[in-house]
Order: C-alpha cells, then structure tokens, then sequence
C-alpha cells in the first residue's frame, strides 16, 4: 500500500486521502500558498518506514554468536537503519532462493495467528478475516 502511495501522482494521492487535502487547504488559508506548497514537497520527499521486519546480511557476529557469518543473509524484527545490532533471538535464516517479497511471510503469519488468539473464537463461532493474504 504504502509503496503504491510513493508511486502514485498528486491527483492520486489526494483521492487516496481527502482528509490530508483538506489539512493542506486550511494550511494554505493560515501560512499562504508558498509556505504550504513547499512544506507539501517536504513531506512528500520524506521516506516512509515500511515497517518493522527487514532482511539484510551479516557484516560481522559477536564472539558469541557462532551461528552468524558474515555474509549470511538474515530476516531480523528491529528498527530501520542502514547497520543495526540484532539479538540472536530475532534473527532467521534467509534461504538464498527466497525472494525479497517472500521474506516477510514468517511475521505476517505470527500476527495472523495472533490475532486469531485473542479474537478467541470458538467451535461453532462463525467470522470473517480481512485483511493480508498470503499463498504461505
């Protein structure tokens, strides 16, 4: 969603979010056209943290982190950053046939099953999920 935002026009982005268009207007009526236009831009030009799983490849392991070699190719829960230090607990291995766009499935299914646990449904209960699918 957020990538297809990046990509979208002006024109889009103001259908995608009336409510952002209405902020804007009421800015240009207190700040003026320039000020607005350019504070606008701004905010458009700002990257936007995709969330909060990433994959990435070891550049160096602590002495006690065997496990980790440099060069591995890791899908690790932390924030973004172009170097981060990951604990070995929320780390995984990233099979090198593994796309990019498959590398998230391990996080989308947990909070599937998350929110499947504290819905609390039970036998007999019917529902409906919406939200993210996924073929894994």
């Amino acid at each position: 969603m957020l990538l297809e935002f990046g990509r979208a026009g002006w024109i889009e982005k103001i259908r995608q979010q009336p409510e952002r268009a209405h902020q804007v207007l009421d800015k240009m009526r207190t700040d003026g056209v320039l000020a607005t236009l350019g504070a606008v831009r701004s905010k458009l030009n700002q990257p936007i943290a995709l969330g909060y799983c990433n994959v990435g490849r070891v550049v160096e392991a602590g002495t006690d982190a065997s496990e980790f070699k440099a060069g591995d190719r890791r899908r690790f829960d932390g924030s973004h950053a172009e170097f981060v230090a990951v604990g070995r607990n929320l780390c995984a291995r990233v099979p090198e046939p593994v796309s990019d766009e498959r590398r998230y499935s391990p996080r989308w299914r947990r909070l599937r099953w998350q929110g499947l646990r504290l819905a609390g449904p039970e036998i007999g209960e019917r529902f409906c999920v919406i939200g993210l699918a996924s073929s894994a």
